[in-house]
């Protein structure tokens, strides 16, 4: 019976289709801490997010699995990054952990900083990271750190590495310019015609920069072909202070905080790639009375969703493979309306009435913290009789298999 399931439940799975819309978007709502969450990266089979007072989650599956908690030492820790086979955080006071698995992390003995970083990235067979006071930190294990000469001494917030370039380049905060490293040892300053970047990405051979905005001002978009010419799109969005930008295929996410409203929340604005930085597609208010001020600090494309994370524990993912689904109020009239065989379904609101699938054949669904499937049926005994556990109820968010004969 089990393998006569798990065959038909691949059938049902490749036979989803969806269209590439605007994204949708679902809040994990597990409330593992409330602690401010500052940083996200994904080694490609595992997430690890940092924040405030050394908290440390990491998880398999950002979507189905539970995250794993833990605080290592007190000090925030403001960003993180994956290179060599290996999870690095930093923080405030030159606080520097790496982990080969994301779940045990060890102190870096030589920092060689008391200066807070503030931003890491990995290119070029070494990890850089950047901080206040000018400073820059190069490491090739996470372990022994190098301090290197900026020339400058303006809080650094920023950095990334651009593959198809081989060139670091890092945005200013507070003044006027941009630094540049191939290697990340030595760096050449250049000159800008801006201040105030909160994140930049590379994109192919060019870069995105996004301006952190402030009460009153307009938010900017920056683009360049080469990290030295910038060009400038509003997104006439006042009152948003964005921190972060990520990049798929077909969007571009910025993720940040809303000042105008009240009490203020996280805002999510999506771009189609089209080039039309002046005008956004889509934008999302993350409203939560029980903890306003609900802001959104980062946010990563990990191959098929982007995920973003924020203050008070708050942890938004879009929609699988970079689609959009049509969300349905799971009733018996749309249960009845179903054609038989399979079908993949997610629940919008808590179900404690399994009641509601007696007219279904069969509903499976898997748990991934104790590794079992559960089923349900109006006939238990065939549940229990081929060694299955029973299902008593399907929390919101969580995705199930029904089939229908």
């Amino acid at each position: 019976m089990k393998n006569l399931f798990l065959n038909l439940l691949v059938m049902c799975i490749i036979s989803i289709t969806a269209s590439a819309d605007n994204l949708t978007w679902t809040k994990d709502d597990q409330n593992i801490t409330q602690e401010y969450l500052a940083s996200i990266t994904y080694s490609g089979s595992q997430y690890v997010i940092v924040g405030s007072n050394g908290i440390i989650l990491n998880t398999n599956d950002a979507f189905y699995a539970a995250w794993n908690k833990q605080n290592v030492g007190t000090a925030d820790l403001f960003a993180v990054t994956y290179g060599n086979n290996k999870f690095v955080a930093v923080g405030r006071g030159g606080r520097v952990l790496h982990s080969t698995a994301g779940g045990t992390w060890a102190v870096a003995t030589n920092a060689d900083t008391n200066s807070s970083l503030f931003d890491i990235t990995y290119g070029d067979g070494k990890f850089v990271a950047v901080g206040g006071n000018g400073t820059i930190v190069t490491s090739t294990d996470g372990e022994t750190w190098t301090k290197q000469t900026s020339g400058v001494s303006d809080e650094l917030k920023a950095i990334t590495f651009n593959a198809t370039t081989q060139t670091f380049v890092i945005p200013d905060w507070t003044d006027y310019y941009t630094l540049h490293s191939s290697d990340g040892i030595t760096w050449t300053k250049e000159d800008a015609t801006f201040s105030g970047i909160a994140d930049v990405a590379s994109v192919n051979s060019g870069y995105l920069g996004i301006y952190g905005g402030a009460l009153g001002a307009t938010s900017v978009v920056y683009t360049s072909s080469d990290g030295y010419n910038w060009t400038s799109h509003n997104i006439n969005e006042p009152n948003t202070g964005y921190n972060a930008i990520a990049v798929s295929s077909t969007h571009t996410v910025v993720v940040g905080g809303a000042y105008n409203v009240t009490p203020s929340a996280g805002v999510i604005v999506t771009f189609n790639n089209d080039n039309n930085w002046s005008n956004y597609d889509d934008k999302i208010i993350l409203s939560d009375d029980n903890n306003p001020g609900t802001e959104l600090n980062d946010v990563i494309y990990d191959g098929s969703r982007f995920i973003t994370v924020g203050a008070y524990g708050t942890i938004v993912l879009s929609n699988d493979n970079n689609t959009s689904y049509t969300t349905q109020t799971i009733t018996k009239a749309y249960l009845n309306s179903l054609a038989n065989g399979w079908h993949l379904l997610g629940a919008t609101s808590n179900i404690a009435d399994m009641s509601l699938f007696d007219s279904i054949n069969i509903v499976w669904s898997y748990d991934n913290i104790s590794k079992k499937w559960y089923a349900y049926s109006s006939d238990t005994s065939k549940i229990t009789n081929a060694g299955f556990n029973i299902i008593n109820s399907i929390s919101i968010g969580s995705g199930f298999w029904i089939y229908k004969k």
